[in-house]
């Protein structure tokens, strides 16, 4: 009869599929100084202190907001799927929080 194994883990290229590093010029910390300087954590915890970003959800405001020289966004699009509880909807509402009032602009 057959033994059930472990399931190998996900390739690490499919884990984190931010570019390596972080972008050279970006408007994400701004972004993210905006949030974490006015925005206040609704419930959980951590209610009534101020919201604070993960240091994955930090690289992936500096991506999202990287441009280049010329200040033309790197990047046009782009997708945030990861597995249930990393908190997925707080840092959705908070993102569209900063692109409706934030410093989001050159």
């Amino acid at each position: 009869m057959p033994t059930a194994t472990a399931p190998l883990p996900p390739p690490a290229e499919r884990l984190d599929t931010l570019p390596p590093g972080l972008p050279d010029l970006t408007l994400g910390f701004g972004v993210a100084k905006w949030v974490e300087d006015l925005l206040i954590q609704p419930n959980g915890p951590r209610a009534g202190q101020p919201f604070r970003f993960t240091s994955r959800q930090l690289r992936f405001l500096a991506w999202w907001y990287a441009v280049d020289e010329d200040g033309r966004w790197l990047f046009n699009h782009g997708t945030r799927r990861l597995s249930k509880g990393p908190g997925k909807s707080p840092f959705a509402s908070v993102f569209a929080l900063g692109e409706f009032c934030g410093p989001v602009r050159l």
